[in-house]
């Protein structure tokens, strides 16, 4: 998946084997934490790679911006998607509390110039699926349809979900990092260390099962981008962020 940082600012996005996702930048820049800033932030997965740089300190909300598009969207896979059925119907014998939500899919994530100053970030965002990134991205199928991906449209991930999702890096007044374990019945990654995060929901803009590209304003999405990792930690630490406990 895709992920968005906390603390108001985004600086780096990159890509791992389970998808694609948006890191805080250096240690040193994380609040509270005086790490020196040639800590490495790639050490811990070697699979992952910077797609772009924001610049130190991240981005506010009102540097970033959206663009919804059905052009944006994963395409259909070679034959059909039968495939992705099956995936689902497999997961859900084997966990059957697991359900499909609309994601927002990140095709492309550019910094552009403005007249304002400093960049702007520009999100090119489509519509997916839990459902789709499961049967795409978790698939073992996964590396065969990046390189199908590249052959037939000069991109490997044209035929993967992609979803965005959001990740925050929590520090202490006393200079710890918050992690949490992750359930062992989630369908990713389980038992493992991770940090609070899960993913900006379409539906919180358009209620129902199939919200539309031209119902989901930028402004309103990008809101919607930094108000969801908020809501992630208070939903996984348990607390509201605003009560320094």
């Amino acid at each position: 998946m895709r992920h968005f940082t906390a603390h108001g600012s985004a600086e780096g996005l990159g890509v791992s084997s389970g998808g694609l996702w948006v890191a805080v930048g250096p240690p040193g820049n994380w609040p509270g934490c005086d790490l020196p800033q040639s800590c490495p932030v790639q050490t811990m997965d070697p699979e992952v790679s910077l797609l772009l740089q924001c610049p130190p300190g991240g981005l506010p909300k009102e540097q970033v911006r959206a663009e919804l598009s059905p052009a944006h969207d994963r395409r259909p896979l070679p034959g059909g998607d039968k495939a992705i059925a099956a995936v689902w119907e497999s997961r859900l014998q084997a966990q059957p509390w697991l359900f499909d939500a609309p994601k927002f899919r990140l095709h492309s994530a550019t910094l552009v110039s403005t007249d304002s100053p400093g960049p702007q970030l520009l999100l090119r965002l489509g519509l997916t699926s839990y459902r789709d990134f499961l049967g795409t991205n978790w698939a073992s199928s996964a590396a065969w349809l990046r390189q199908q991906g590249a052959a037939d449209w000069g991109d490997k991930q044209a035929y993967l979900a992609d979803p965005l999702g959001v990740g925050a890096v929590l520090a202490t007044t006393d200079d710890f990092l918050v992690f949490l374990r992750r359930s062992r019945q989630v369908a990713e990654a389980p038992g493992l260390v991770d940090v609070p995060g899960g993913h900006p929901e379409p539906q919180a803009l358009c209620p129902g099962d199939s919200p539309l590209h031209k119902d989901l304003p930028g402004d309103l999405v990008v809101h919607e981008l930094f108000s969801s990792v908020l809501q992630e930690i208070c939903d996984e630490r348990g607390r509201d962020v605003g009560s320094g406990h």
